[in-house]
């Protein structure tokens, strides 16, 4: 659905310009960039920005580039309006918001949510551009407070003790705003070793045993390999190859493989060719006589593997084709230098096999002082209260005479 808003004054643009006083160190200028051809202006301090963050799991990964934006904007987002908000100063710039506003329903009620633009579609590990500063976040938020079209709430992930965690700490306690913690989950990752022939000893002696034993096993069938797909000219054959698994894996049985779901389709052509070009991306797949089996699809950005999408095909699931898979591609990536293999998602029971490190993310809402907003915040607290008492109901009691 097109999102209707009130559309803002090319004066009010102008205005965005003026000096806003932060504190007593600190004035900047903010100012609105509507398109992307305004937004390739900024491209070098995007990028500077992306870097500040900090490497390893705590920072920053290809969601939070401009090229990820501009994929989406241009793919996704064309019928909603973008803001990128540009906090300057004289020095340059200090700090961005690129922000999108849809209608979403929320514990019931719709209503007009603010959102970054890297998180629109898919996210990963993303947030706020300021290079850990509170100071120009609580700027760029006052801002859009009170100078974007209407909106009712504020949504936003960070990763926990990032320097995104503690710039939105920092910026909400100085507006006085308790933000809503709706979410909090825990994310796997594997740091890789970079001698290829020991990435697999941190892992217990049965699962290396089952792993030779499936090894052989596979073996004795026929051809069995793994291919690395990372050119703009070997993408086309990735993604087809990524539907033949999907179409034959447990997801398709349910409903939720990404042959039934056009939005992924549009995702994966829209990023895969482009990153390709900026060697961000690296797929590979398990094949048995040129037969793909399993494969594993991702982003790699400042030494960090991103693993955004697995599948296999459910006919091999005995032969840990999953795991085969898994377990080449580590050694692939300490023979590419790359440290670190982001499991991404959910950590859970299979992800733990492989490791026991994880890091936090939490997601969040703000409420922002319109009707929707407050009847937004009063369901949720109702909603909080009624699993609170129902839980208590459902405890058992200990009988202490």
């Amino acid at each position: 659905m097109a999102l209707h808003l009130t559309t803002v004054s090319r004066h009010e643009a102008v205005e965005s310009t003026k000096l806003h006083q932060i504190g007593p160190r600190m004035s900047l200028r903010i100012r609105v960039l509507r398109t992307l051809n305004e937004c390739r202006g900024i491209r070098a301090d995007w990028e500077r920005l992306v870097e500040l963050e900090g490497s390893g799991v705590s920072g920053f990964d290809v969601s939070a580039t401009f090229d990820w934006t501009a994929a989406l904007w241009e793919g996704f987002l064309n019928e909603e309006p973008q803001y990128v908000l540009v906090a300057e100063d004289e020095s340059g710039v200090r700090g961005l918001l690129p922000c999108t506003i849809s209608w979403q329903t929320v514990a019931g009620i719709r209503h007009r949510q603010l959102s970054l633009i890297s998180g629109s579609v898919y996210e990963l590990r993303t947030g706020f551009l300021v290079g850990g500063d509170a100071e120009v976040l609580d700027q760029l938020l006052a801002f859009a407070r009170k100078e974007l079209p209407a909106w009712d709430s504020f949504t936003f992930a960070v990763i926990e003790g990032s320097r995104s965690d503690q710039a939105q700490q920092g910026a909400l306690l100085r507006q006085r705003t308790k933000p809503q913690l709706v979410r909090a989950w825990d994310s796997a990752y594997i740091e890789v070793h970079q001698d290829p022939s020991q990435v697999l000893m941190d892992l217990k002696s049965n699962m290396r045993t089952k792993l030779k034993r499936r090894d052989k096993e596979l073996q004795a069938l026929g051809t069995f390999e793994m291919r690395v797909y990372e050119t703009p000219d070997q993408v086309k054959e990735f993604l087809e190859l990524m539907m033949v698994v999907e179409s034959r894996s447990w997801k398709s049985d349910a409903g939720t493989a990404m042959t039934a779901n056009a939005k992924q389709q549009k995702f994966y052509d829209v990023v895969t060719s482009r990153f390709a070009e900026k060697q961000w991306f690296l797929g590979a797949a398990l094949l048995l006589d040129g037969a793909p089996l399993a494969f594993q699809y991702g982003f790699l950005l400042n030494g960090v593997y991103v693993g955004e999408k697995t599948s296999y095909d459910k006919d091999y699931k005995d032969y840990g084709v999953g795991s085969a898979l898994t377990a080449r591609l580590l050694a692939e990536f300490a023979r590419r230098g790359i440290h670190t293999f982001d499991l991404a998602g959910t950590a859970d029971s299979n992800k733990a096999q492989w490791t026991k490190k994880t890091y936090s993310r939490r997601r969040y809402l703000v409420f922002n002082q319109t009707l929707r907003g407050q009847l937004l915040r009063c369901s949720l607290a109702l909603r909080a209260f009624w699993a609170s008492r129902q839980a208590r109901k459902t405890q058992p009691t200990t009988d202490l005479a």
